[in-house]
């Protein structure tokens, strides 16, 4: 199966069983105002040190309080599936196209950011230039222990990727999974060396620094998007939300992320 197939094939991967959904509610009650609606949201990790950084200013801006859930995509799609109740949600836009084809959401997509795949490890490390696949199948054999996660679309395509390399059973000893948050916090907690994620999350996780990217042959760029939910009661709302998100204060902070603006 080629790279760009696993790619699109990634949002369709059923986790069965698999479902470890954490929800963390961001403005802590004492800050929000009883008086304004609250809009619930489901957004991919890879954006979570944005919005955290982000729902303030969103907040004040919208005159909305804002919940929102994080988690990878694929576990945020599992989530809504078994009943979870959201009035927007944030994932790859290939996840949105395929619920707006459901008319699980309503159109049109918003795209928000995007961003590539990174290896991290702790602060201190040196850059370097990995400038092909064989550079990244030597530096992963050297390396002491890697991580990534199972899920979510960067972490289901680093597993294909170390398997089409020919690296699985060489590494299968030396890998740490995680269903899904953030891979590089086992480098913090000892865990790993070597994290693999998008630059986004990699750089959201302190103690740790960005060394290098994939090698362009082998590169995955991910657009994360925004939809609203058909069966929201707000879709006024959601919609505004989406719109401030494209904004140019959200724009700075998401550049600071580690993400590009759309």
């Amino acid at each position: 199966m080629s790279l760009k197939k696993i790619r699109l094939s990634c949002i369709l991967i059923s986790l069965g069983s698999l479902f470890l959904f954490s929800q963390i509610t961001l403005a802590q009650s004492s800050s929000k105002n009883p008086s304004m609606p609250t809009l619930h949201i489901l957004c991919s990790t890879a954006l979570k040190s944005t919005m955290e950084a982000l729902v303030p200013s969103l907040e004040q801006e919208g005159h909305m309080n804002i919940q929102i859930s994080f988690n990878s995509t694929n576990l945020l799609l599992d989530s809504f599936k078994n009943g979870s109740a959201a009035d927007v949600i944030i994932v790859t836009k290939e996840a949105i196209d395929d619920l707006i084809k459901q008319n699980t959401l309503l159109v049109p997509r918003v795209d928000i950011a995007s961003t590539s795949v990174g290896l991290a490890m702790k602060t201190g490390t040196p850059t370097i230039v990995l400038k092909d696949a064989q550079a990244l199948k030597e530096f992963l054999i050297q390396s002491e222990s890697i991580a990534y996660t199972t899920t979510g679309v960067s972490g289901q395509y680093i597993g294909q990727m170390i398997d089409k390399l020919g690296l699985k059973q060489t590494l299968a000893s030396k890998t740490k999974l995680i269903p899904g948050g953030l891979a590089a916090e086992l480098i913090v907690s000892g865990q790993a060396q070597v994290a693999l994620q998008n630059l986004s999350e990699l750089r959201a996780v302190p103690g740790t620094v960005v060394i290098a990217t994939l090698p362009p042959e082998l590169q995955l760029v991910t657009t994360f998007s925004s939809g609203t939910f058909a069966s929201s009661k707000q879709t006024a709302l959601a919609q505004k939300f989406s719109q401030m998100m494209q904004g140019d204060h959200a724009k700075k902070v998401l550049i600071t992320k580690g993400l590009d603006p759309q």
